[in-house]
């Protein structure tokens, strides 16, 4: 049997079967367990909660979703969600002791706007339901202080991710490269998120705002490392699995895995489709630097500059400017040359002849190095406006000639609305949906119809495929009502009522379910009729059923019914049990009334004395304390009223037989009994108690649910009813106990029961 652990401390939880709610003997935490008794999900739930307390959020997180694909109504797996979703650590208060969350991944978005919390809510019982109420207040309470204090914060425009320290306790080589990386992007002028330095100054409980601001405002983070296992670090991955997560939302912002002394194929798989840096390439930072200005565009004032060595330098450059202006043209790979090269190099001219322009001496080289700037940006626009474009249009449209119409769209949609590249994208669409529905036309004439409904709906109304559709839906109907005549003509007459039945009133599928009924119930109903005329009521109401409702069936079966129910009753032996009227003994009144037992005290050629086998109401012998005898008590007069009438139909009813009910006396007391009464419905004396019952056993008797919740005495299972016999006195009358012995209880007490008693007639 799997053992559930607390989510708070790890302690061994003591949880009985059905338990939804428990506290914890180890930290006092009242918390929320899995209602499911399954050992395997048990077992998953304490792997995600040990991961979630070691802070391995997605981990557990993973596990959560395996135990919610086994059974989505589990309530605690959707809650663990959201203790992964928002990082949620429980942490001991050193003033109270108590067990109070923490939040490691907080967000914007309210606990109770999750999804996950409301699915939580939803399959959860109503001790579950509070707890995650009040705990989700809690969270969210948490989460607007982090938010108040995380707004306060400046905006940061690099987030560096890496592991500080190794299991010793020592100095990463990841935390080195991050320094270097923190002072060269700062003197470049960013505002940098670095852990060593960024949260040196605070306390543990405010990093997560510190944290939370930066990954938010961040443009660009760079995830270092130097091993697979730093990458993978709890908080490593914390911080750069939230990032991710952002950056699905906003393209504009870029992650950079920078790995070192290790292959790239280690890189966590979440990297595959981000473009990785070697940190141990030469120039690493200046490519970092410049990939990072891409992302983060800074408005930087020109710096004064001497013109002593500037003639020199800028001879040189100017040449080379105009050569790579010349080499974008000649290039290849003409977007990779206009866009890394001339582009670059035509800021970098210009920057350096803003530099220099104040320089009387270099005003020359100024000029030139503008020069050749413009050169670089003509190359930069022939080529991606002219020439690139126009050779892609052609490449195009010779993809749309060869019928490779999939490519050809592709092709002018990267066009971007060059030249006619929107019509010629309609023209191939056109032209696969013509080849589709030429496909699907064909399917249809081979007599493949199914296969040709499932082409034409691919084709979503195009042409006339909605009409086609119902054509071959037609198609199929008349060669299933084909098939179904076929049936019916082979005197199959059931396999064809299920054909028929099948086409849901296509034609006049309806008439023929109708013959073919006809021509299997005539006979069945005819013998039906019979076996009523022949008094064969048992065999009759059978057949009769199995018509269902076949002509004036259901109202014959409803004319023999009494006498259906009878007929058993002529077999049955005294202290065997029959059946007979309906009433409330469930005390659900939603699922109707239920059938009552009866156990038979005596029988006789033409009738059999019964007495319910549980009592079936709580009732007073009398509605106040007074002398009474039975042929005046309540008692007497509910039972052959409102008990009579709600317990039996009228054809039940006349087959309970009018009895003459003697005024028995008390064998010990000389009490007067009153005179004797002629009842339907009657209660036992203390003599007829004694001799239908031979033992004290016999007589006990249990309540029925409905007895019970109207106020009925109950003791070990059993309860006290009445008999029709006076007490010592009339203010008493004679009751069995629930041991089962005889007794005398005042007449108005108000937790007696009622076992009726009465004769049914079983002449015919």
């Amino acid at each position: 049997m799997a053992i559930l652990k607390c989510k708070m401390c790890g302690g061994t939880l003591e949880v009985t079967d059905g338990q939804s709610v428990c506290e914890c003997e180890y930290c006092g935490s009242k918390q929320t367990v899995p209602n499911s008794q399954d050992e395997g999900l048990q077992t998953l739930y304490n792997r995600a909660n040990v991961l979630r307390m070691k802070s391995e959020f997605d981990k557990a997180a993973e596990i959560y979703e395996k135990i919610l694909q086994k059974n989505e109504t589990e309530a605690e797996a959707y809650w663990g969600l959201i203790l992964c979703k928002y990082g949620i650590e429980y942490v001991e208060d050193p003033q109270t002791y108590r067990r109070v969350p923490t939040c490691h991944r907080a967000s914007y978005d309210a606990v109770t706007a999750d999804e996950d919390y409301k699915n939580a809510i939803k399959y959860a019982d109503i001790s579950q339901k509070i707890l995650y109420e009040d705990e989700a207040r809690a969270i969210d309470e948490i989460q607007r202080g982090i938010l108040a204090i995380a707004q306060k914060e400046d905006p940061y425009d690099v987030f560096i991710c890496y592991k500080e320290t190794d299991e010793n306790g020592k100095r990463t080589q990841d935390s080195v490269i991050a320094n270097d990386i923190y002072y060269q992007l700062t003197q470049e002028g960013y505002k940098v998120f670095y852990a060593a330095i960024t949260l040196e100054s605070k306390l543990g409980s405010e990093y997560e705002p510190c944290i939370f601001s930066a990954l938010n405002t961040a443009k660009v983070m760079l995830a270092i490392g130097t091993k697979p296992e730093y990458f993978n670090a709890v908080w490593v991955k914390n911080e750069w699995s939230r990032f991710l997560k952002l950056l699905k939302k906003d393209r504009s912002r870029l992650l950079i895995p920078c790995y070192k002394d290790m292959d790239p194929y280690e890189l966590p798989e979440e990297f595959a489709h981000l473009q990785a840096q070697d940190m141990g390439k030469i120039g690493f930072i200046s490519d970092l630097v410049r990939g990072i200005k891409k992302v983060i565009k800074k408005e930087e004032a020109p710096a004064p500059a001497t013109a002593a060595g500037a003639a020199a330098a800028y001879s040189n450059n100017v040449t080379a400017l105009i050569q790579r202006g010349y080499m974008a043209l000649e290039d290849q790979e003409w977007a990779k040359a206009a866009e890394e090269k001339a582009e670059e190099e035509r800021k970098a001219a210009q920057e350096k002849a803003e530099k220099e322009a104040k320089a009387k001496k270099t005003r020359l080289i100024a000029i030139l190095a503008g020069a050749a700037a413009v050169i670089a940006a003509a190359a930069v626009v022939v080529v991606t406006k002219v020439i690139i474009p126009n050779n892609n249009y052609s490449a195009a449209v010779a993809l749309m000639n060869e019928g490779k119409y999939e490519d050809a769209i592709t092709a002018f949609t990267a066009l971007d609305g060059y030249k006619d590249s929107a019509d010629q994208i309609v023209a191939c669409e056109t032209a696969i949906k013509d080849i589709e529905y030429d496909a699907a036309a064909a399917l249809m004439n081979e007599g493949k119809y199914e296969d040709a409904i499932t082409a034409f709906t691919a084709l979503d109304g195009y042409k006339d495929s909605a009409d086609q559709i119902v054509a071959c839906e037609t198609a199929i109907k008349d060669i299933e009502y084909d098939a179904a005549a076929a049936l019916m003509n082979e005197g199959k007459y059931e396999d064809a009522i299920t054909a028929f039945t099948a086409l849901d009133g296509y034609k006049d599928s309806a008439d023929q379910i109708a013959a073919c009924e006809t021509v299997i119930k005539d006979p069945e109903y005819i013998a039906a009729v019979a076996l009523v005329e022949q008094r064969e009521y048992i065999s009759a109401y059978e057949s009769l059923s199995a018509l269902n409702g076949y002509k004036d069936s259901a109202e014959i079966m409803k004319s023999i019914e009494v006498d259906y129910r009878i007929a058993p009753m002529k077999l049955a032996e005294v202290g065997s049990s029959v059946f007979f009227g309906t009433y409330e003994q469930d005390n659900d009144s939603s699922n109707g009334k239920e059938s009552i037992e009866w156990i038979v005290l005596e029988k006789t050629e033409s009738g059999i004395l019964v007495i319910s086998k549980d009592a079936l109401d709580c009732q007073q012998y009398h509605s106040k304390r007074t002398d009474i005898k039975w042929e005046t008590c309540s008692l007497r007069e509910w039972m052959n009223d409102t008990f009579l009438n709600e317990a039996f139909s009228l054809e039940e009813q006349e087959r309970i037989l009018q009895t003459s009910v003697p005024a028995d006396k008390n064998p010990k007391y000389s009490t007067d009994p009153g005179n004797g009464t002629t009842d339907k419905l009657f209660l036992l004396s203390i003599t007829e108690a004694v001799k239908y019952f031979s033992s004290d056993v016999d007589r006990r008797c249990k309540p029925a649910a409905y007895a019970v919740a109207r106020g009925a005495y109950e003791s070990f299972g059993n309860c006290w009813w009445w008999l029709r016999s006076p007490g010592g006195d009339s203010k008493y009358a004679a009751d069995v106990l629930s041991d089962g012995s005889v007794s005398y209880t005042d007449v108005n007490n108000d937790r007696g029961c009622v076992r009726p008693a009465l004769w049914i007639n079983l002449e015919s």
